[in-house]
C-alpha cells in the first residue's frame, strides 16, 4: 500500500545531474520522480529538439517529471503549458514549480479531450497521482466514485487564448491518448514539430481508439515515429514532423 509522507514534504533529487525539489505527499509520488533509465532517455531526445521562443505543453504532468527539466531547457521567450486536472495533484505541481524558480511553466487544470464539458476522474486507491479518466485494467486500482472535472479540446485551449499553439508536446494520459488528439486543431498540427505519445495499449481498449489509430493520425498529419522506447506494458512514441 502507499504510505503517506508527513505533509508539505520537499523531495530532492538530482534531476538529469541538477538539484530539483518536488512538492510530494506520498511514497508513490515520491518514487516517480526517479527516472526509469527509458524515461530519462525519452526526456533527453525531447529537450534536445526546444528551440528559442518554443511553447511546450506538458499534457498529463502529474507531479512535475517532466516540467521541471522541459521548462529548465526553455531559452527566454519559451513557456511551458502544464496540464493537470486532478485537485491534488495540481496544486503539488504548483508548489513543485514554485520551488524550482519556473515562473515561465503554468498550470491547466483541464483534462483534454476531443470535446469541452464534465468528466469523472478515478483517482488512484491511497494515491491521487494514479488516476485516469476510465476504470483502468492495467492492475493499478482506483476508487469506485471519480471526482467531477472540466474537460476542454487542445483546440479550445487555443482559440480561448490559454495558450498558442505549441511547437512540442508531451502527452501522457492514462489511456486518453486518442480521444486528446482528436482534438487538436491543425492549426496545433501545423505548430507542432515534436510529439512524445506514451501509449497504453491496454487502457486504449477500454477507453477508445488503437494504436492503429493513433499511427494513422500520425501519418496523415505529417508525423513519422522516430523511435518506440518499450517501458512495461506502455510504449514511448518519439514522433517527429516530416521535413
Amino acid at each position: 500500500m502507499t504510505q503517506p509522507l508527513c505533509p508539505n514534504a520537499f523531495f530532492g533529487v538530482m534531476l538529469h545531474g541538477i538539484p530539483a525539489k518536488f512538492f510530494v505527499t506520498t511514497s508513490h509520488a515520491a518514487d516517480t520522480v526517479h527516472l526509469l533509465p527509458e524515461e530519462s532517455e525519452a526526456q533527453e531526445w525531447f529537450v534536445k529538439h526546444i528551440r528559442p521562443g518554443d511553447v511546450v505543453w506538458d499534457i498529463g504532468a502529474n507531479v512535475g517529471q517532466w516540467a521541471v527539466y522541459c521548462a529548465r531547457a526553455l531559452s527566454q521567450g519559451g513557456r511551458l503549458y502544464c496540464f493537470e486536472p486532478g485537485p491534488q495533484v495540481s496544486r503539488m505541481l504548483r508548489r513543485t514549480l514554485a520551488v524550482n524558480h519556473l515562473e515561465h511553466a503554468y498550470v491547466l487544470p483541464y483534462a483534454l479531450s476531443d470535446d469541452d464539458g464534465e468528466a469523472q476522474l478515478f483517482l488512484g486507491v491511497g494515491d491521487s497521482t494514479l488516476s485516469s479518466l476510465g476504470r483502468r485494467t492495467d492492475g493499478f486500482p482506483v476508487q469506485d466514485t471519480g471526482i467531477s472535472i472540466q474537460t476542454m479540446s487542445a483546440a479550445s485551449v487555443v482559440a480561448q487564448g490559454l495558450s498558442s499553439a505549441p511547437h512540442l508536446i508531451k502527452l501522457d494520459a492514462e489511456g486518453s491518448e486518442w480521444s486528446i488528439l482528436k482534438g487538436f486543431s491543425e492549426a496545433i498540427w501545423a505548430a507542432c514539430h515534436t510529439l512524445l505519445v506514451e501509449v497504453h495499449p491496454l487502457l486504449l481498449k477500454t477507453m477508445g481508439g488503437s494504436m492503429e489509430e493513433i499511427r494513422q493520425l500520425l501519418k496523415e498529419k505529417g508525423f513519422f515515429i522516430e523511435q518506440a522506447i518499450p517501458r512495461s506494458t506502455i510504449q514511448l512514441w518519439l514522433c517527429r514532423k516530416q521535413m
